[in-house]
């Protein structure tokens, strides 16, 4: 029982956040993990997920997201595109470190088959989840306007 109390304990149950550092030169705004020159702030970043308000926002989110990708890509059927999973992560370009949305899409397509005779039957089914990137501000809470890499 008390090793039982001890794992119990080691697991955390608040919610974490971990730090960047938002820096500014006369190149613009930069975000990173370790500080630049003597010129930076500490800013903190809520971690947390799963309140019903975050949930709200995310799913806000996602639905911008993939009304943006049905523009870009051509789905057999782009009323049955939907997001599988999501995530966001961080990544760096030329313009600094910015937030991406990194979505799973499926969608129904047709599948043709021949049967013996040379018939063809058609069936639909969802295809396999295909990631795709929406590129988001630096608070994480809407679409960038820029929607690609900064080379």
């Amino acid at each position: 029982m008390q090793k039982m109390l001890f794992i119990i304990a080691l697991v955390p149950f608040s919610a974490f956040s971990q730090s960047v550092y938002k820096c500014t030169t006369e190149q613009g705004t930069t975000f990173s993990q370790t500080p630049c020159d003597d010129q930076y702030e500490k800013v903190d970043i809520d971690n947390s997920s799963g309140s019903h308000s975050n949930q709200a926002a995310v799913e806000k989110l996602e639905a911008a997201c993939l009304s943006l990708i049905k523009t870009k890509v051509m789905f057999q059927d782009p009323d049955s595109a939907r997001i599988q999973k999501s995530k966001k992560e961080w990544l760096s370009d030329k313009s600094g470190a910015r937030q991406v949305l990194v979505v799973d899409v499926i969608s129904k397509e047709a599948n043709t088959d021949g049967d013996i005779e040379g018939n063809k039957t058609a069936s639909y089914g969802y295809s396999a989840a295909k990631s795709h990137n929406c590129y988001l501000n630096h608070d994480g809470t809407q679409l960038s306007k820029i929607q690609y890499l900064v080379k």
